[in-house]
């Protein structure tokens, strides 16, 4: 029955033509702008109603602007140079080489790692510089070498899911992972540091066990999945959303509220142009 609701709100329109006319303007006047506590309704919210039941896609002036692949150099397997993120290339000499340093592959490798040595030189993006290291390696640490005039050459050492049969983009991969790292709340925890480490560790474990041997596939996800696994988070756990009764409770009906809502934020995210 919701399935046909839902069909029946996507096909209306109105004399003009107009298909967001069946709208309630509270929704419609939640679109693009900072969350109001007159209406009771966030913005996020008013977008989930707004895609699900009125067949648009509200507009979000807050993400960060994707990054083309004109931003990145042309693409060339054989030159390392075109795996350089421009947040990279904005940081000074030293700082490259600090950067370049810490995500060796070795390094990154390190059960050790201190997420919080990477965070002084990546200021608010360490999801984004941690995610293309290690997802974008072999050929993340080939570009920093090369940029900061390392003698000694990364070896093949990496996932190289760029070449691999899944063919991913490094733009599309970056631009992802922008997004992602940027709609983490600045929470005392759950914010993009804490998603950077989780990676990180992730990665490590990966990299220990010789006897697990997951596919190209698998591997990819697990590492995306650690990437999104709190995104958007807001501070407050299950127990208080279904307690409170809050927008997210209603919509994912007290189940796995908060895991709902990651795993649908970075699916949307995924489908949508600011994450292309």
């Amino acid at each position: 029955e919701l399935e046909n609701v839902k069909v029946l709100l996507l096909e209306r329109t109105d004399s003009k033509g107009d298909k967001r006319a069946h709208l309630p303007t509270q929704l419609l006047a939640k679109e693009g702008k900072a969350d109001s506590s007159e209406s009771g309704i966030d913005r996020e919210t008013a977008a989930f109603i707004m895609e699900q039941f009125g067949g648009v896609t509200a507009e979000d002036s807050s993400r960060p602007t994707s990054i083309g692949s004109d931003d990145f150099q042309s693409f060339d397997v054989a030159d390392p140079g075109c795996y350089l993120i421009p947040e990279f290339k904005q940081l000074s000499s030293l700082q490259q080489k600090k950067v370049c340093s810490l995500l060796s592959w070795k390094s990154i490798n390190s059960w050790g790692f201190n997420i919080f040595d990477l965070v002084e030189f990546t200021g608010s993006r360490p999801l984004l510089f941690m995610g293309w290291a290690i997802m974008a390696s072999p050929h993340a640490q080939r570009a920093m070498a090369e940029a900061c005039g390392v003698n000694e050459t990364p070896g093949e050492d990496g996932y190289n899911f760029v070449e691999s049969e899944l063919q991913i983009p490094i733009h599309t991969l970056c631009n992802y992972l922008r997004v992602i790292n940027d709609d983490y709340q600045d929470n005392p925890y759950h914010n993009a540091i804490h998603a950077a480490d989780v990676l990180q560790s992730l990665h490590a474990l990966i990299q220990m066990d010789s006897l697990v041997k997951p596919t190209t596939l698998e591997t990819f996800s697990i590492l995306l999945s650690a990437a999104v696994h709190d995104v958007d988070h807001p501070g407050l756990n299950n127990g208080f959303q279904s307690k409170a009764k809050t927008d997210l409770a209603l919509i994912y009906n007290d189940q796995s509220v908060l895991e709902n809502k990651h795993a649908a934020h970075a699916f949307l995210t995924m489908m949508s142009d600011s994450g292309a």
